[in-house]
């Protein structure tokens, strides 16, 4: 089986390593849309436009499977990349993301949904998420400074935790007021694990 897997940038390398240490005889190609990363600050349009022109790339390595690593891409252009790509069946991470967070909540929790601005701003997450626990209450956060500290692979530099520090501070702050008995609970979309 061909599977590809494409990101606005090199984040999808780590949805890639999993997949490949998941399942080792497949064969996998990646499609990091360097030239143009970050797609988190750009508008739906380009980002719809360059998700259809990743897809047209794809197409000619015969893929069996294609999976949108990037949040972003998966929040907005998702059936554009499906419709060009079909019938290859075309899969996103929102969804996974979503199911993520539900089964680590209660009803009652609010989870802090960190993304890119594109992504934060199609409230998908929030959508989805509280359309299957309507008790979740979802808070979202942009936060457009870490895609390029991440691309240049700054994962565990302490600048990045100083940035991340700075997005959650203003809800961590308030989340006696907010919940007392539980808090937030951080949800990291379109961020390294």
């Amino acid at each position: 089986m061909r599977i590809g897997v494409f990101d606005s940038g090199v984040g999808g390398l780590t949805v890639l390593r999993e997949l490949q240490n998941r399942y080792p005889l497949q064969t996998f190609i990646y499609f990091g849309d360097t030239a143009n990363v970050p797609y988190g600050t750009k508008s739906v349009s380009q980002i719809r436009s360059l998700s259809q022109h990743a897809a047209e790339k794809m197409k000619s390595h015969s893929l069996d499977l294609l999976i949108v690593a990037c949040n972003t891409a998966s929040s907005l252009a998702l059936d554009v990349m499906k419709n060009e790509l079909q019938p290859t069946p075309v899969i996103g991470v929102v969804e996974a993301g979503v199911n993520s967070v539900l089964s680590q909540m209660q009803d009652h929790d609010t989870a802090l949904i960190l993304g890119t601005r594109a992504t934060v701003q199609s409230h998908i997450y929030r959508d989805l998420i509280q359309a299957a626990g309507p008790e979740i209450r979802v808070l979202e956060q942009a936060c457009p400074l870490l895609v390029p500290m991440i691309e240049e692979g700054w994962r565990d530099h302490p600048i990045l935790t100083a940035t991340i520090t700075e997005y959650v501070k203003p809800y961590l702050d308030r989340a006696p007021a907010v919940e007392p008995r539980r808090g937030i609970r951080l949800l990291r979309i379109c961020l390294p694990r």
